[in-house]
């Protein structure tokens, strides 16, 4: 056993220090944790700049792809944020012709039966306070798991975005890239209804 000597006092240090810091390592962490996260609330939360206080920001209508993964949303506001509803998909080529796939994995089994196309799959986004070139404080719905999760859209330029959706915290994640388009040559309400 290590040990250290001050004067007439013997302290046998590091075994115990050691043991303790394991045994409350996940305190540690999770306090620490807590602390930032009350800290960034603070700043998170001040009084928006001169430029936006007393005015509303103007939430664009607009019509975004997803060129990897073969959807659009037309983005909209709703109250006092931003939101983006599916108005088109990528069909498998096993679906029948005008098929409309419905939200299966939905956690509330009531809503299953939904069809996707025309819901909401993103909203709550504001303009950033602390920059100009993000939307935060919104949130993004994944229908291939039913998993809702926190999101964030950066802009890329005028006619490019990075949506990201992440739990907790933004470097635990995944981003997208979505591209303007000026109109859609077509949507999923023009599409038959399933037989």
């Amino acid at each position: 056993m290590a040990s250290i000597a001050f004067n007439r006092f013997t302290l046998s240090v590091v075994p115990s220090l050691n043991a303790w810091f394991c045994k409350n390592m996940s305190k540690i962490l999770f306090f620490s944790c807590a602390a930032l996260l009350f800290i960034t609330a603070g700043t998170a939360f001040a009084a928006p700049p001169d430029a936006l206080a007393g005015s509303l920001p103007v939430y664009p209508t607009e019509y975004w792809t997803s060129d990897k993964d073969g959807w659009s949303v037309k983005t909209a506001p709703c109250g006092d944020a931003l939101c983006a509803y599916l108005v088109d998909f990528k069909l498998k080529p096993t679906d029948p012709p005008g098929y409309q796939p419905i939200d299966e994995h939905n956690p509330d089994r009531n809503k299953r039966q939904d069809k996707l196309c025309g819901h909401q799959m993103m909203g709550g986004f504001h303009p950033s306070k602390s920059a100009g070139t993000t939307w935060d404080g919104g949130w993004i719905y994944d229908p291939d798991s039913g998993s809702t999760y926190d999101g964030k859209i950066t802009i890329v330029d005028q006619n490019t975005v990075r949506l990201r959706g992440f739990i907790g915290i933004s470097l635990l994640g995944r981003t997208l890239e979505l591209h303007r388009q000026a109109t859609l040559a077509k949507q999923c309400t023009d599409q038959a209804p399933p037989k």
